[in-house]
């Protein structure tokens, strides 16, 4: 390996190669797909990340000839240096991007990576794209208070099923800025906002030790990807943190905030100490597997599988999956249904768009009409909320 003299500087660096090829070695990415994305404005799918389902990132020049790579799902924004620094933090490395020492060893990474040494480049071939996306990021946020327009997206909207104390509890807190691998990239992706407010599901930490967050954006469109509705650095379960040792059932619901609404719904309910855990999927387009299957069978006092129930939306997603894990695993599933197929609408498509919808004293009769067919002898009457 050549090595590289003390004078090296960003301009070396962009004098013997421009900004689109580094973003392309280092993304492993071919440089016609970034040439189209500036020409043309086009997305494509995310290269530093596996999961990106929906085309969300695209390349710009800013007004100062800068060329800009934007993750639209929150991961990442920066120019070519920034990209480099966060490759490099993804395979073991501890860079900061405004420390100049080690910006200097990025400038050196480079400059060998392409053997630009007396303006010479070689062909040489990096592999650290693919460790990159194989990468937990690293989401950091920082809380606020919970303030009056909270109330109206957690309180006044479900009917006050909710409190702030019930939020904390269940680990859901209001975000005042959040950063993503801030090592590389110490700018807050994300400031608070009256118009789009963010909340933080703390789901615990993995078995390395690193924190698995969700945020939740209740007033974007999740049609529009350019806004992600969530962003998440795991595959995890919700709900699962602090467990009983078993249960009588287990309920399998779409996501997070389904299940604490169901969990507070059956707390109005006086089941002579029958314990129901409710837990939220990693994703909506999540099935049943054998893992996930013994895992929850372990978790039930009577191991069988008619103890478990999925509640999911019904749309082709959580009819699919729902099928799926009735026809290999033999578990039951109930839906709050739309209308379709000549099936009664209940105007929601799940149990949280029917308190809204339709307040919690019906939400608690619908599962007790549920409860009373399946359970009998396990209702008595409701209590006072």
């Amino acid at each position: 390996m050549k090595v590289v003299n003390n004078t090296i500087n960003k301009n070396y660096i962009l004098d013997n190669i421009n900004q689109i090829e580094i973003f392309s070695r280092y993304l492993n990415l071919e440089e016609d797909a970034i040439k189209d994305c500036i020409e043309y404005g086009t997305l494509i799918n995310s290269p530093i990340r596996s999961n990106d389902e929906d085309a969300s990132v695209g390349f710009r020049y800013n007004n100062k000839g800068k060329l800009k790579l934007r993750d639209f799902g929150g991961y990442f924004w920066g120019d070519c240096f920034d990209l480099v620094a966060y490759v490099l933090n993804k395979n073991g490395y501890s860079l900061k991007i405004n420390n100049k020492k080690d910006f200097k060893f990025i400038l050196e990474h480079i400059a060998i990576e392409f053997d630009i040494i007396n303006g010479i480049k070689t062909n040489n071939i990096i592999e650290l794209t693919a460790n990159a996306k194989k990468c937990k990021k690293q989401i950091v946020f920082e809380t606020r208070s919970w303030n009056n327009n909270d109330k109206k997206v957690w309180i006044s909207k479900y009917h006050r099923l909710f409190n702030f104390e019930y939020l904390n509890e269940k680990l859901i807190y209001p975000v005042e800025r959040y950063w993503i691998d801030p090592a590389s990239q110490p700018e807050p992706k994300y400031y608070y906002t009256f118009k789009d407010p963010c909340y933080a599901y703390y789901l615990g930490a993995d078995s390395n030790g690193y924190i698995n967050v969700r945020l939740y954006f209740p007033n974007r469109n999740k049609a529009n990807s350019k806004r992600p509705k969530f962003i998440s650095n795991n595959y995890s379960f919700q709900g699962i943190i602090n467990l009983k040792e078993k249960y009588d059932r287990i309920v399998l619901i779409k996501s997070y905030k389904d299940a604490i609404t169901l969990e507070r719904l059956l707390g109005y309910l006086s089941l002579k100490g029958f314990q129901v855990l409710t837990v939220a999927y990693p994703s909506e387009n999540y099935t049943m597997h054998d893992a996930l299957y013994e895992w929850l069978i372990n978790k039930l006092k009577d191991p069988n599988p008619t103890n478990i129930l999925n509640f999911l939306d019904f749309d082709y997603t959580g009819r699919k999956s729902s099928r799926i894990a009735y026809e290999e695993y033999g578990i039951p599933y109930i839906f709050l249904t739309n209308g379709e197929f000549g099936v009664i609408n209940h105007v929601a498509k799940d149990i949280s768009d029917f308190v809204e919808n339709h307040g919690i004293n019906a939400a608690i009769t619908i599962i007790k009409e549920y409860i009373k067919y399946y359970e009998p002898e396990l209702f008595d009457e409701e209590v006072e909320y």
